[in-house]
């Protein structure tokens, strides 16, 4: 008898639907995927006139405070300065997601 009671208990607390993503899971989705969209453009081609010109961009952020992953422009094709911040508002929005629960 005790084993049907806590056999039923314990299917009580299944739910065998997934859930989806919450309201601020979506926001953060479409504010990183625009984020990393905008240093996508700004890197552009990143033609660069040699290896010393190539550089390594962190982005965004993970859960251990490390880059979520890299990317590589060059400092003589495009506005290197505009990279650089359009990269640390990547990281910015993968910190808030992190502050809030979200990632």
């Amino acid at each position: 008898m005790h084993r049907v009671a806590f056999s039923l208990l314990l299917l009580a607390g299944c739910d065998t639907a997934p859930a989806g993503p919450t309201a601020a899971q979506l926001a953060y989705q479409d504010a990183s995927r625009a984020a990393v969209v905008a240093v996508e453009a700004a890197i552009g081609e990143a033609r660069a006139d040699g290896v010393a010109s190539c550089r390594a961009l962190p982005l965004g952020a993970n859960n251990a405070g490390a880059p979520a992953f890299l990317r590589v422009y060059s400092t003589t094709d495009g506005d290197p300065a505009r990279v650089l911040a359009l990269a640390a508002r990547v990281a910015e929005i993968d910190r808030q997601a992190i502050a809030a629960g979200v990632l």
